[in-house]
């Protein structure tokens, strides 16, 4: 039974360490449970230490996945966990949840946009390891409600990516582009203001 994350760990905007906190918590009462993450980088080694410390090196594995390779090991997730702390970093949670891989993120950057709460996958706030916890907690033990959501989100993911879709969220952009007036250019510099004389 394997949850994971796929995004680098290139800093703690990406929230590694509140997943590894949220499935420190768990992990023991759940010894079949483990821990991908899915990416390597400068916080790896702390990831790892953090892991060590609590005596589950075994349970949590930081290690790079290629790109090739995602799209079957979210299908094989228990759950897949977008923890990120900051809006700006992108993460694999589109891909994941195409394939149908029960999904939890924060509540944050493109992830709303993505995830409908309950029906598509679940939110948690961010910087809430306790949070992403209670919600993991009840994925892993109701596998029959998650494997649901992650199809109801491969349904709603294909949906959006169906050529018509695309086109009318396209045609719906150029009609928003052409209500905007358009400015008149003034050239790289923009006049100086005239002063009026007292």
């Amino acid at each position: 039974h394997w949850v994971v994350a796929a995004s680098p760990c290139d800093g703690p905007d990406r929230g590694h360490q509140d997943l590894v906190l949220a499935f420190l918590s768990l992990a023991r009462a759940r010894p079949k449970l483990k821990l991908l993450i899915a990416g390597e980088g400068c916080e790896a080694r702390k990831l790892r230490v953090q892991a060590d410390q609590a005596a589950m090196l075994n349970r949590v594995v930081v290690h790079p996945v290629s790109l090739e390779q995602l799209p079957a090991v979210f299908a094989r997730a228990v759950a897949v966990i977008g923890p990120s702390r900051s809006g700006n970093a992108p993460d694999a949670i589109p891909e994941a949840l195409a394939v149908g891989a029960p999904v939890v993120a924060t509540a944050i950057g493109s992830h709303p946009t993505w995830i409908r709460e309950g029906r598509t996958g679940w939110l948690v706030p961010p910087r809430a390891p306790a949070a992403l916890a209670a919600r993991l907690a009840q994925i892993v033990d109701d596998p029959q409600t998650a494997r649901k959501v992650g199809e109801q989100a491969r349904l709603a993911a294909l949906e959006v990516a169906a050529p018509r879709a695309v086109a009318q969220e396209l045609a719906r952009c150029y009609a928003a582009i052409a209500r905007v007036p358009a400015l008149q250019h003034t050239g790289i510099y923009f006049p100086a203001p005239r002063l009026q004389r007292a």
